[in-house]
């Protein structure tokens, strides 16, 4: 709730913000990962092994600020389930503007929620833990 209040404070301009960190990390994200796949192509003849290309572009897409992307997009996510109808259509609007969509944004987050869960064992923080949950609700 207090999160909402800040987000809405301002004439939303924190909400904003978020959405304006989400086209920048994602393109910075996109961009990383299409240079990794160009290289690894090129450097290698097209034989390179899948798993190796894919940690390549993993790693590639870490340096450009993935983690801060899955970040700012969980961030949209809790907005969007949220009850305040304000932010959400603030949210949708400023998403459908720069061409993007919720289901990107969830894709982002759903990402980071496997990063986090880390098969059997337990998140590092207790608040986090319980964010997750209430993110996979």
């Amino acid at each position: 709730r207090r999160l909402l209040g800040k987000l809405a404070e301002g004439d939303c301009e924190k909400l904003e913000r978020l959405l304006r960190l989400h086209f920048s990390y994602t393109e910075r994200v996109e961009l990383a990962a299409e240079a990794a796949l160009a290289v690894s192509e090129v450097g290698r003849g097209g034989e390179e092994d899948e798993d190796e290309l894919d940690d390549a572009v993993y790693l590639a897409r870490t340096g450009a600020g993935l983690r801060t992307l899955q970040l700012v997009d969980t961030a949209l996510c809790y907005v969007a389930g949220s009850r305040a109808k304000p932010l959400l259509g603030r949210l949708l609007h400023g998403l459908y503007e720069g061409g993007a969509s919720l289901h990107s944004v969830w894709g982002n987050a759903d990402e980071h929620l496997k990063t986090c869960d880390g098969g059997d064992e337990p998140l590092p923080d207790a608040a986090e833990q319980r964010s997750v949950s209430e993110m996979g609700e």
